[in-house]
């Protein structure tokens, strides 16, 4: 999708650099266009960029992480860097458009919302601050696959509204879930359930979902009460009349109502140093390196 995100009726406000782990046919060069070669898992691809170019995290306000088969043009990715600012985000997405395929249904377009604040932000499309991305660049060199966006909303002290889905721009998920999976570097029956536990257990975290606690109406209210925020998840019973999988729909939006009232936010920080460590630990891992 990477040659979408360059269409537009706004000029674009951001460089893009398209790290590739098989071709993709994108022009090299150009007016803030950059191609580099990161063959192997996505992770890792990102570790030796952000080594190699440590520059980016002063010479950029804001940088994006956007999966190649994310949908959505220059307009899209200008706003939601604007609004994720202009809010004093730390870690934002924009939301997903109802035919997108999706793991958390959270992470759905809601129509009666500009933001919501949650205690979690997907892997699939995350807007960094470039203070918050500094911190959270460790964990890409962990040698996990999956499972670390779930420290990048603990490594600041005070993260209370600091991080949102941004309802205001959409942008659609276009590939179902898990389809690379062997590509990125699951094989057999290793699965994203197994790798997630074992990263959280090493650290000694819990992560029981992700909850939305709080909001920006459309009107540009603050609302942060619980019931209400769970009440306003039937905004998106109309995605149900258009879902592939109705029972899988309905199930996710019922998670997603009951994680809004019964889950803990489960934001806690956690010491950069413990990362650092588990890093070191993994990367001196016969069983790793094989």
């Amino acid at each position: 999708m990477h040659d979408r995100w360059l269409l537009g009726a706004q000029p674009r406000l951001f460089d893009l650099v398209v790290s590739e782990w098989q071709p993709t046919g994108v022009p090299t060069g150009g007016d803030g266009v950059t191609v580099v070669s990161a063959p192997g898992p996505r992770n890792d691809g990102y570790a030796r960029y952000f080594a190699q170019n440590p520059q980016i995290f002063d010479q950029y306000a804001s940088i994006a992480l956007i999966d190649d088969d994310v949908l959505i043009d220059t307009d899209g990715i200008n706003a939601c860097f604007t609004l994720g600012e202009d809010h004093g985000l730390e870690l934002w997405q924009p939301s997903l458009t109802w035919d997108s395929y999706f793991s958390y249904a959270f992470t759905l377009h809601n129509p009666l919302f500009e933001l919501r604040f949650c205690n979690f932000v997907e892997m699939m499309c995350p807007f960094f601050s470039s203070r918050l991305l500094r911190l959270a660049a460790p964990t890409f060199s962990l040698g996990y696959l999956v499972g670390i966006d779930t420290l990048w909303t603990r490594l600041l002290e005070d993260g209370a509204l600091k991080y949102a889905v941004i309802d205001a721009v959409s942008a659609t998920h276009t590939r179902p879930i898990g389809l690379n999976k062997a590509l990125h570097g699951f094989a057999g029956g290793s699965g994203y359930a197994q790798e997630i536990g074992d990263l959280l257990g090493r650290l000694g975290l819990e992560f029981r979902g992700p909850v939305i606690y709080a909001g920006v109406s459309k009107r540009g209210r603050r609302v942060s009460n619980r019931p209400l925020l769970s009440a306003a998840v039937s905004a998106l019973a109309p995605a149900l009349a258009a879902a592939r999988n109705r029972r899988f729909m309905l199930a996710r939006l019922a998670d997603h109502a009951r994680h809004i009232l019964t889950r803990p936010i489960n934001n806690a920080p956690i010491p950069l140093a413990s990362i650092e460590a588990l890093r070191a630990e993994r990367q001196s891992s016969p069983a790793v390196a094989d």
